[in-house]
């Protein structure tokens, strides 16, 4: 979440070069979604007994924010946006694989990689005219279950 509001001040800063609405409703729109699975992961970790999520727990985080830090055009930020899509997409689908039967965390993770998928191939049609919904499948690039740090 907190890799969408650099990008959403950035955006506001005029970071990127002249405005792109339909980059601001994207990053908009998937800001919500993000939040709607950080509640729905914390959720099922709460009725597990578990803390909440807090944060951002992945340990490549702070290479995440100085990428965005580094972009200085729509088409560098989109690129690392779609990186971020396409590697959230891929491990959640990683978790799934790893998660037993239709437990409610394997739940959340089934119905969250599509979305990130989602967003991933919307960033790539929108920006690129190509479409990624192929390459956005499978888990080759997923974050290692090591990489959580909660």
């Amino acid at each position: 979440m907190s890799a969408y509001q650099a990008v959403d001040a950035a955006l506001r800063a005029g970071k990127y070069g002249p405005a792109v609405p339909g980059l601001a409703a994207f990053v908009e729109s998937a800001m919500a979604h993000h939040s709607e699975h950080a509640a729905s992961w914390s959720n099922v970790l709460h009725g597990a007994g578990k803390p909440d999520v807090a944060g951002s727990p992945l340990s490549g985080h702070a290479q995440l924010m100085a990428s965005i830090g580094a972009a200085t055009s729509t088409d560098g930020i989109v690129a690392v946006l779609q990186d971020l899509e396409t590697r959230a997409a891929r491990t959640y689908i990683a978790a799934v694989g790893r998660l037993s039967g239709s437990s409610a965390i394997a739940v959340s993770a089934a119905t969250i990689a599509p979305v990130e998928a989602m967003h991933a191939a919307a960033l790539a049609y929108a920006f690129t005219g190509r479409s990624a919904v192929v390459g956005t499948l499978g888990t080759a690039g997923a974050v290692p279950v090591t990489a959580l740090t909660v």
